[in-house]
């Protein structure tokens, strides 16, 4: 009897086996529910952090110029034609610039290198140009600026009448606007380089205009070098300007650039 009694009660409940299969079985797929949603937060972690590496890599720095002083835009005495227009005078400007650039990226700085060049015009007239500084670099979302001014002359620039009696007007009250252009020629030899525009510029207002960023442009470098060459020597086919030794040079010369 005991020996009965003691089978009879070893055996399992049915009902209880149901409940150990289930529990086994919830406990297997919970474990692969929980591995798939470790996996898929990993996998979306991973393609996230390459989707933003890629768009911060994407980033482009941005640029602004500002005037610090001018001089050689004294007007000189009015000479008309027969219908009282001032004729063409001739000037020797000098512009005092300083330059910014800011690495909007947070893995990547920005550099301005060697073969960038500047002019300065207005109302569409070349007044003067320079080469940029040899190297300007900001590390990553950071900006910098020129140490020293870089300054920006022409010698003996033709100036059209029309032109002159605004430059001369506006230097008067103070308000003289001029546009400050920034070329930075193709990098890693393919055509696509930078045409930076700097818009209304004043002398003398510095904070304001370095914190104004500039526009920029892509575009054939040497092509928009050929075209500024083709306005210059129209224009001041007579005199010596800078500008037009400023065309020569970037078709030569490669550069990379890579607010805060």
């Amino acid at each position: 009897m005991t020996g009965g009694f003691g089978a009879f009660g070893a055996q399992e409940d049915p009902d209880e086996r149901l409940r150990s299969r289930c529990c086994r079985y919830a406990q297997k797929h919970k474990l692969c529910c929980c591995l798939v949603a470790v996996w898929a937060v990993l996998a979306g972690l991973g393609i996230g952090t390459f989707a933003w590496a890629v768009l911060d890599s994407t980033k482009e720095p941005l640029y602004s110029a500002a005037i610090t002083s001018v001089s050689g835009l004294d007007p000189p005495a009015a000479a008309r034609d027969d219908l009282g227009r001032r004729s063409t005078a001739t000037l020797d400007p000098a512009f005092n610039l300083t330059l910014r650039i800011a690495s909007r990226s947070r893995n990547y700085g920005a550099c301005l290198d060697a073969g960038a060049w500047l002019d300065v015009s207005y109302r569409g007239v070349r007044l003067a140009a320079a080469p940029a500084p040899p190297r300007l670099c900001a590390g990553r979302m950071a900006a910098a600026e020129t140490a020293a001014p870089v300054v920006a002359w022409g010698a003996a620039v033709h100036v059209p009448g029309f032109a002159m009696d605004g430059l001369a007007e506006e230097m008067r009250r103070g308000d003289a606007a001029f546009d400050v252009t920034l070329t930075v020629p193709s990098v890693h030899d393919h055509r696509q380089g930078k045409l930076v525009r700097c818009m209304a510029r004043r002398a003398g207002d510095v904070v304001v205009a370095l914190g104004t960023p500039c526009v920029v442009n892509y575009v054939d470098t040497a092509v928009a070098v050929l075209q500024a060459a083709a306005r210059s020597i129209s224009l001041h086919a007579d005199s010596f300007f800078v500008g037009n030794l400023y065309t020569i040079r970037t078709t030569k010369v490669c550069s990379s650039a890579f607010w805060w």
